[in-house]
């Protein structure tokens, strides 16, 4: 073990707790860089009952305050349709095709692919006024953008792609 390293820390469950209750505070519409962390181990339901899990993204070098703030992505989980015939795990890929794009995956097995990455986004209301990720860029999208590179749409998964991601919750 390198002694060179100490670190003291006076009341552990003190610790442990302060990372457990993040001030919640409203996020204004902006363009932020963040890291994808990992899900919340708990399971949630939305106001009719559909279930999800939460993945956080993390405000990264935020000058004004806001570095460290969680914005949340509901992921629902398999199966699961609302009254209008809508697949509401068809809305969780799609979230989480749109973050593996912009990291550069050309497939995903499980979210812990997705930790630690970062990426850019562009955080507003949506068509019915709740604060949402609307778009999801690479983190590197302005130096892209400076030599007018463009990223191709990503492919729709053939059979054998889609079998591989049974350890995604969708």
């Amino acid at each position: 073990m390198n002694s060179d390293f100490e670190m003291s820390i006076e009341d552990v469950q003190e610790t442990l707790e302060a990372e457990n209750k993040r001030e919640r505070i409203e996020v204004p519409a902006g363009e932020y860089v963040c890291e994808i962390k990992e899900p919340l181990p708990d399971v949630r339901q939305d106001s009719k009952g559909h279930n999800k899990i939460l993945m956080p993204i993390e405000i990264s070098g935020d000058t004004s305050g806001l570095d460290g703030q969680w914005l949340f992505e509901a992921i629902y989980m398999n199966n699961q349709h609302d009254e209008a015939g809508k697949v509401k795990d068809g809305i969780g890929k799609r979230k989480v095709a749109r973050y593996a794009n912009a990291v550069g995956l050309k497939s995903l097995k499980n979210l812990s692919e997705l930790e630690g990455k970062m990426v850019r986004v562009d955080y507003g209301p949506n068509k019915n006024g709740y604060m949402e990720v609307r778009k999801i860029n690479p983190f590197s999208a302005d130096v892209a953008n400076a030599l007018n590179v463009v990223t191709p749409p990503s492919a729709p998964l053939s059979s054998k792609e889609a079998e591989e991601t049974a350890d995604l919750p969708f």
